[in-house]
């Protein structure tokens, strides 16, 4: 009979050691499913954008007066034409964006599409381009002046490219999303001088949540892509190096 208590014994320890044993491994399995997913896109290349500002314009010789204070009231560092008038925000047909890895594209793992936020970080670097890339910019008589003077001979203008806004806007799949920031150059190019100043610190980042009612569907969208558009409201041309913009994705799973 004791023999029989024992090996009963045994059994039940065995049994409830199986239960769990059975109970912790779905336990962990359950905390590797819900785990954090993260994600990272980077730009990998140099971008570039142009001016939509015409350079200052500093002194001259052999053009009128009442020529270059036409030119100094209508051109002067003027935004140029076709371009944001400064009112209210950027409008969205006036961002640019800027090239990342992949398209700016990342997939949502389908247990997280109905029960996840999501977190987006950012963060870019933006500076004046190199000389050899502003060398094209600076106002010309025959392009420029010539509307506003009469014909002139070995006329030429002395100008400067000041210093101004950078407009960054998130966008997830075509939509803003997040608030927009404002990166201040500094400095500016005197025309003959051959150096560009830099910022110490050339970085502006942002952030923003995403939750699935976003969406149209009430869910996140398998493929999702992430976009910085840029808006350069200078008289610089701009440059985002490469490998120092990231766009960060961490999708945070319902507790």
């Amino acid at each position: 009979m004791r023999k029989i208590f024992l090996s009963m014994g045994v059994v039940l320890g065995v049994l409830v050691l199986f239960s769990f044993c059975f109970a912790a491994t779905r336990e962990a399995s359950m905390v590797v499913t819900n785990k954090p997913v993260i994600m990272s896109i980077m730009g990998s290349a140099v971008d570039r954008l142009g001016e939509t500002r015409f350079p200052e314009l500093v002194s001259r010789i052999g053009i009128s007066d009442a020529c270059w204070n036409e030119a100094k009231a209508t051109i002067s560092n003027q935004r140029m034409p076709g371009n944001w008038d400064g009112q209210g925000e950027v409008p969205v047909n006036l961002y640019r964006f800027i090239n990342m890895d992949n398209n700016g594209q990342v997939i949502i793992p389908p247990r997280n599409r109905r029960d996840s936020k999501i977190l987006v970080s950012w963060t870019l670097d933006i500076m004046a381009d190199d000389l050899s890339q502003q060398s094209a910019v600076p106002v010309t008589y025959d392009s420029i002046l010539r509307p506003h003077c009469s014909p002139c001979s070995g006329c030429s203008v002395a100008q400067n490219l000041p210093a101004g806004n950078v407009y960054v806007q998130a966008f997830v799949n075509g939509s803003k999303q997040g608030n927009q920031v404002i990166y201040s150059l500094t400095g500016g190019i005197s025309i003959g001088n051959w150096s560009i100043p830099r910022r110490s610190d050339p970085t502006c980042s942002g952030s923003f949540v995403l939750d699935r009612e976003d969406f149209p569907a009430r869910e996140f969208p398998g493929v999702m892509t992430l976009q910085l558009g840029w808006y350069n409201d200078s008289s610089l041309r701009i440059m985002a190096p490469a490998r120092r913009r990231i766009i960060n994705v961490l999708i945070e799973p319902a507790s």
